[in-house]
């Protein structure tokens, strides 16, 4: 066993800071979703309940655990010289027993404190709580590392939960129809898609880093990242299957369609999973991107 710590005298605390963050719902998100496949899976795919039905109360118990701890946060001691993250403090009714317990301890050294509402720290954070704090102007995780260089533009991801949107939408359609047309839009689509989810990524790392769209842009990459390994995996089957038409892209492309398209129950649990996947990503993406960028209007210069 190996243990590092820092120690801190009370009297040089000069905040206790409680950031909530939105973690609990990309969790909420990502358990949710494997219940309802392995739902699916066990509703539609028959000789294989058993294993299906286990899944899927892993998956619900996971869910209800997350929902049961609460929302999810971060907690930063500030003192003269340093910002230290308390990484151990996750959860905000957990963090806030913590924080009563050291305020406590503090105001022994100190004398009383008050919560205070500094407009400054609220125009920046307003879902940070913070325990008398002098001077705060900005976001604390943002007070160790350099400030991004210019004002967060959120149209990059709002093209792409576009797209994610319209990709749900295309995919509950085909569901009804099977239409090679729609299959070779929702292809080009899904192209597009894997370009704008890295390109919004990498271009506002630095202004999303830690933020719940962070959180959502990487589960919509590796999301779109298991689609097109299944893509690939469907087209090594068709073609070690067709070997004569390896060079006949668009005959390979009408075979794959087929088979993704049978009525086999697994197919279709599989169509519904991308199908909800996109819409759900698209509909949480776009909420996401509208409070943030409101947040940020509301404090220029600032990251959230």
């Amino acid at each position: 066993m190996k243990e590092s710590y820092k120690r801190f005298y009370y009297n040089d605390i000069q905040s206790i800071v409680l950031q909530r963050t939105g973690t609990h719902l990309a969790w909420s998100f990502v358990w949710g979703a494997l219940a309802l496949l392995f739902g699916l899976i066990a509703w539609l795919v028959p000789g294989t309940p058993t294993v299906s039905l286990i899944f899927l109360g892993v998956f619900v118990m996971a869910l209800l655990a997350n929902i049961a701890m609460g929302p999810t946060c971060r907690v930063y001691l500030q003192t003269a010289v340093q910002l230290q993250k308390i990484s151990a403090l996750r959860r905000e009714r957990s963090a806030n027993k913590a924080i009563n317990r050291i305020k406590a301890l503090v105001e022994e050294k100190q004398g009383q404190w008050k919560n205070q509402d500094d407009p400054r720290t609220q125009k920046a954070a307003p879902d940070a709580v913070s325990h008398r704090v002098p001077h705060f102007p900005r976001h604390p995780a943002a007070m160790s590392q350099e400030e991004p260089q210019g004002p967060f533009k959120p149209l990059l991801h709002r093209i792409l939960f576009a797209l994610f949107l319209t990709m749900g939408a295309l995919g509950g359609l085909q569901i009804l129809l099977k239409s090679l047309t729609i299959g070779l839009f929702e292809t080009l689509l899904h192209g597009a898609v894997q370009v704008m989810v890295i390109v919004a990524l990498v271009r506002w790392y630095r202004h999303l880093k830690g933020t719940l769209i962070a959180k959502l842009n990487w589960i919509a990459l590796v999301f779109v990242a298991i689609q097109t390994a299944i893509g690939y995996a469907m087209y090594f089957a068709v073609s070690f299957r067709n070997p004569e038409i390896n060079y006949h892209h668009w005959a390979m492309f009408k075979l794959m369609f087929e088979l993704q398209m049978t009525d086999h129950p697994l197919a279709l649990a599989g169509n519904i999973f991308y199908a909800g996947g996109s819409l759900l990503l698209g509909v949480f993406g776009m909420l996401m991107v509208q409070r943030y960028a409101a947040g940020h209007e509301a404090a220029p210069g600032a990251s959230q």
